[in-house]
């Protein structure tokens, strides 16, 4: 499941607090009380793609050091609807937390006391949900500058954004096929309760296209590649430029790098895609890139030098 996916389950299945319930006030906040909409992780493993290439761009764009032990982001709102986005070191709740929403359970979480270490206005990743009982999701009014946002369509935080899509898509492949992925949501969607026959959004991943070599734009392709080439041959990555998780089914690893202006995210056994700022919005399928398996590997291997 991919981190916006998770933003959304845990929006939906975090209720606001009960009539009463006493709340921390922030100072950082102008002692407005906050309630919690969702919750995400900003550690070297997990951060939003939006937020930047590496673990350390993530961490300058919310204003805070990188640690090794990461934080949390906590996306609430004030009495007023106003958004605001509070750091939290507690990344080890945050996770915990998240784990419980991806079962489909409800359950409410606040950052643990003074364990906030920062607080801006804003929410610097789109959330579709907002808390019922209060105004309309809105950015407060403060200092110009000092809102988050999330970035405007064609930079390249909407191309991580994407990723970050793809990412979930990738990590759980039980349908490899259109058809067979269809079927395993609407099986789900039944387990569930829900009986609409409708079928469920289209994968970022069942879009891709392949650009001809003879084509003038595969130069953009293969300047990323040996982009991609040059990341793997670094001697220390910068934390989270390059990411490795497991994925299912099977033993397949889920392979991730961030460049300039590029984004390559794929399976160790298929497919592989790319993502770059020369064309907007579109997977490529880079499935017969020359000696991909070795480039995943090399990244791999990158990836285990950026972690130390």
């Amino acid at each position: 499941m991919s981190r916006h996916k998770k933003a959304r389950r845990a929006g939906n299945a975090t209720p606001p607090s009960e009539p009463g319930q006493d709340r921390p006030k922030q100072p950082y906040s102008q002692d407005r009380r906050l309630l919690t909409v969702t919750a995400l992780l900003l550690t070297a493993d997990e951060f939003p793609g939006e937020l930047g290439e590496s673990f350390d761009a993530a961490c300058a764009a919310v204003g805070v050091e990188p640690v090794a032990r990461g934080y949390g982001l906590v996306l609430a709102q004030d009495e007023q609807g106003g958004r605001w986005t509070q750091v939290t070191s507690d990344a080890r709740g945050v996770s915990s937390v998240q784990s419980i929403w991806n079962t489909g359970l409800e359950c409410g979480y606040e950052p643990p006391e003074g364990s906030v270490v920062r607080v801006r206005p804003g929410w610097p990743v789109p959330c579709e949900f907002g808390l019922a009982g209060l105004g309309e999701p809105h950015d407060p009014a403060v200092a110009r500058g000092s809102v988050l946002r999330p970035p405007q369509r064609g930079t390249p935080g909407r191309r991580r954004g994407m990723a970050d899509i793809i990412d979930g898509e990738l990590a759980d492949m039980r349908g490899r096929s259109m058809e067979d992925h269809i079927e395993a949501e609407r099986w789900d969607a039944y387990n569930m309760g829900d009986t609409d026959p409708s079928p469920p959004p289209a994968r970022l991943i069942d879009m891709r296209g392949r650009i001809p070599r003879d084509h003038p734009t595969h130069q953009t392709v293969d300047r990323a590649l040996a982009g991609a080439w040059s990341l793997a041959a670094t001697t220390r990555p910068p934390h989270g430029s390059v990411r490795v998780r497991t994925a299912s089914p099977g033993k397949a690893r889920l392979v991730r790098a961030n460049g300039d202006g590029w984004t390559l995210i794929g399976r160790t056994d298929g497919p592989v895609v790319l993502l770059t700022d020369a064309i907007p919005g579109i997977p490529v399928d880079i499935d017969d890139a020359p000696r991909l398996q070795e480039l995943l590997t090399a990244l791999t291997a990158a990836a285990e030098r950026a972690a130390r």
